[in-house]
């Protein structure tokens, strides 16, 4: 189910193609293995830059405009995204389109320009979404925590976003500079997934890429687990907030660790869906919250475990005790095998009608292939799944919910952010 076909060309470009006959659409993707964490602290946040001067137009289409209208005349959608590994472009539309999205991608990606005037517009633009961001006290807890209470000055610790002095002092050389560096067809994937002749697209992508020329590639600068941060709170005071943002993290394993996909069940176990422990204990229970969720943000050689919801000002503490207790009996007790399958069929079930979209199976198998070298299929995906057990479930929450390593971000009307109290509830659920 969900197959997809890999072809690597001559200079190294790497390619998943992915059929879907019932599919009216077609989504088309350009993935680079670049991102906030090659960044030097000097040019943080160039690769995010970069990615808002592609769409800023080639040589068959020269400027935003032409893009827009474009796109717009036939209802596509086309946007991109940095993350701290990776830079990925997309463009979606019609199948009666054809070829359309790659013809877009290909003029941005190899014959952009990065006009001046163009430059400096883009750099207010790049201001204002980073003074939005710092507006939104969620999203600037998610920016700011990493590095004070895990990464320290590793680049994993910065926004994909940069900062005021680094975004203000992005050249038009920069651009090329970094373009040259990253931007090559060995340090790139394509992946095209909908109603499309396979064959047909393969010839069309070599036609626009192949004549791209590989070369060497930055290596990685690996996070090193001995140096995570001993700080186990971070807090960051508001004026005025009706609720505070709260997180419980703790540092885990990479992508390319055996525990990645069996830790979607642990995950799930404690915060995916309305059944999950947490939503059913601090919610249903207890009344603490509206919504509460758990997730991971994983790298190739370390990650995040994390559980985040809003609590009224005077439910701070409480509501932060109630989730490290139900860490707690995670690592106690387990789960039960009843209790275990309906977690596993969550889990299946939500991917199988998520890879019905051809934009999240362009998007999966690409940063599949980009990350790891190559696909991880539905099937495979399920069988992993399916072969959790009981004990192993109880393994991963005493691995990786070590009490001792529990770390506490929150975004909080200022009188409320009492780094001691927070420190005390941790120090005394050990």
């Amino acid at each position: 189910m969900f197959e997809c076909e890999r072809l690597i060309l001559p200079n190294g470009l790497r390619i998943i193609i992915t059929p879907m006959s019932n599919s009216s659409t077609i989504t088309s993707m350009v993935m680079v293995l670049g991102g906030s964490r090659f960044e030097s602290k000097e040019k943080r946040g160039i690769s995010h830059f970069m990615e808002h001067m592609f769409f800023k137009g080639g040589v068959k289409y020269p400027t935003a405009f032409d893009l827009a209208k474009l796109v717009d005349a036939v209802g596509g959608r086309r946007n991109a995204s940095t993350g701290k590994e990776d830079v990925m472009y997309f463009v979606k539309h019609g199948a009666s389109c054809g070829n359309l999205g790659l013809d877009i991608l290909a003029d941005m990606i190899i014959g952009g320009s990065f006009p001046e005037e163009e430059l400096r517009k883009e750099q207010k633009v790049v201001l204002e979404e980073f003074n939005m961001r710092k507006d939104d006290p969620e999203v600037n807890l998610f920016d700011s925590f990493p590095e004070y209470l895990i990464y320290g000055d590793h680049p994993l610790g910065n926004s994909p976003i940069g900062t005021r002095e680094t975004i203000q002092k992005i050249t038009r050389n920069d651009l090329f500079e970094y373009r040259n560096t990253f931007y090559k067809p060995n340090n790139m994937v394509i992946s095209v997934a909908g109603n499309i002749n396979a064959q047909n697209f393969l010839q069309e992508i070599q036609d626009r890429f192949g004549r791209m020329t590989p070369g060497p590639v930055p290596e990685w600068r690996l996070f090193d687990g001995i140096r995570i941060k001993n700080n186990r709170v971070f807090t960051l005071p508001r004026k005025e907030m009706e609720q505070a943002v709260m997180i419980l993290a703790v540092h885990g394993m990479g992508y390319q660790h055996r525990d990645y996909l069996p830790l979607h069940v642990l995950i799930s176990l404690l915060g995916s869906g309305e059944s999950s422990r947490l939503f059913q204990e601090i919610r249903e229970k207890k009344g603490l919250v509206y919504g509460i969720y758990s997730g991971g943000e994983m790298y190739k050689e370390s990650g995040l475990v994390l559980s985040q919801w809003e609590t009224s000002n005077e439910n701070i503490e409480k509501s932060l005790r109630v989730v490290i207790d139900e860490y707690e009996k995670i690592k106690q007790y387990g789960i039960e095998e009843e209790e275990l399958k309906r977690v596993k069929g969550m889990i299946i079930g939500s991917k199988e009608m998520s890879c019905e979209n051809n934009g999240y199976l362009a998007r999966e198998y690409g940063q599949d292939e980009l990350m790891l070298g190559r696909v991880i299929t539905f099937d495979e995906f399920c069988k992993i799944i399916n072969e959790v057990t009981q004990d192993d479930v109880l393994r991963l929450a005493r691995t990786y919910l070590k009490t001792e390593k529990l770390k506490v971000a929150m975004a909080a009307e200022e009188k409320y952010c009492d780094k001691e109290k927070l420190e005390k509830i941790l120090e005394n659920a050990q």
